[in-house]
């Protein structure tokens, strides 16, 4: 019984852990890592924080989902006209693009440190790498892939278990941390706390549940088992974030520039550490970019032909036009990027690309809580409010970020 109880939760596992985990990609590992570094652990509640707003949305997008049969982008386009629409995807697909092409960036520049392999050369062999799994015409063998990389990235935990078995007394100063916000000045943190916002909103994923869920054919009996699945993604990812976070507090230094500075600083912990994190960046990162990819080809193609399959998607040439697209502008963008910050650091990178993808993370969810608010006796009034004000709170933050970043 026992054993079948366990089978029966890892059949489970799917969307709700890809979606979450899909997440902890290479904004996050460096946005964390620079964290961790500059201050310890006194942001890891802002990360907690985070990380249970985007449980939040998806939970909703599962449950607006399964009452609406249709997808997150023809629903929206109904409701508010296809123009409109089209800004809001447009947004979406940019920042997607931009998450796409950090991790291709941070996962050349950790090839060529650990590996001497030029950086451009390593750009170009992931680049491969992630087209030739995309190409996949199977979604289901696609999705089992995924969820097999989601398991993957428990290292970055097993990295901190080290840590802790090897220094008991940090963990009360963790626990404190998580639970008690520290005592500094806002305004100084401000851009940072965006950029750990920007990190861990992923804004795909909210596109990729719903479309996992519709996918499905779920039914209402069935919800709880995706909220299930979505919580073991929550709890996951948040550990996984703080675990970066807190082996970063601990090793790396204060003006740590690159993953790879993070990396060094295993080797504290021995080679086995730093071997278990360098896997899941590489891991982490594919994984993000092939959940993006699948969520570009989705809302392109529902925003054309008002699909509501993920199989049909992988299967059509649109999904293999995606593909190519985003790898290759990805790629470009890249190019682009290092070049513009020739004189920066990964870590100044990394905040480029979370602040931009931070101010485009409230489109998925301003979209799902218009739609919660539409289906009636359904939604719970007390959520609605909630949720509205968590969507008001990320646009005036994102709004007042914009304000801080040109100056006014």
């Amino acid at each position: 019984m026992h054993i079948s109880k366990v089978r029966k939760f890892f059949g489970i596992l799917g969307p709700g852990l890809i979606s979450a985990v899909s997440g902890l990609e290479i904004t996050n590992i460096g946005a964390f890592s620079y964290v961790g570094a500059a201050y310890g652990y006194k942001l890891l509640w802002i990360i907690v924080f985070a990380s249970s707003i985007m449980a939040l949305l998806q939970q909703l997008a599962v449950h607006v989902s399964v009452y609406t049969r249709k997808g997150l982008v023809s629903e929206i386009k109904r409701i508010v006209g296809g123009n409109i629409t089209l800004i809001l995807i447009t947004l979406l697909l940019l920042a997607n693009i931009v998450t796409v092409e950090i991790n291709l960036i941070g996962v050349a520049f950790t090839l060529q440190q650990l590996l001497s392999v030029p950086w451009a050369l390593g750009l170009a062999s992931i680049s491969l790498i992630v087209l030739a799994i995309s190409l996949q015409k199977e979604y289901r063998y696609l999705e089992r892939i995924l969820t097999i990389m989601s398991l993957v990235l428990s290292v970055y935990i097993v990295v901190m278990l080290i840590y802790i078995i090897e220094n008991p007394e940090e963990l009360g100063k963790i626990v404190l941390s998580i639970t008690i916000p520290p005592n500094v000045e806002f305004k100084e943190l401000f851009m940072d706390i965006l950029a750990i916002f920007g990190a861990a909103a992923a804004p795909y994923a909210l596109i990729f549940q719903s479309s996992s869920v519709i996918m499905k054919g779920m039914k209402f009996e069935e919800v709880p088992e995706e909220f299930l699945d979505i919580l073991t993604g929550l709890v996951f990812a948040t550990f996984a974030s703080i675990s970066i976070a807190v082996v970063a507090a601990a090793y790396a230094p204060p003006n740590a520039s690159s993953v790879y500075d993070i990396i060094l600083a295993l080797r504290a912990l021995g080679p086995y550490a730093t071997i278990l994190f360098s896997v899941g960046v590489f891991a982490s990162s594919i994984l993000a970019i092939e959940a993006i990819i699948l969520c570009n080809a989705y809302i392109l193609y529902e925003y054309k032909y008002l699909t509501l399959s993920l199989g049909d998607v992988v299967k059509s040439k649109l999904y293999s036009l995606a593909s190519f697209i985003t790898i290759v502008v990805s790629v470009i963008l890249a190019f682009l990027h290092v070049h513009l910050r020739s004189n920066g650091g990964f870590v100044d990178l990394v905040k480029d690309s979370s602040v931009l993808i931070s101010f485009t993370s409230w489109v998925p969810a301003l979209m799902i809580v218009i739609l919660y608010w539409k289906i009636g006796e359904e939604a719970s009034s007390f959520i609605k409010i909630v949720s509205t004000l968590i969507v008001g709170g990320l646009i005036a933050v994102n709004l007042a970020g914009i304000i801080a970043l040109i100056g006014l």
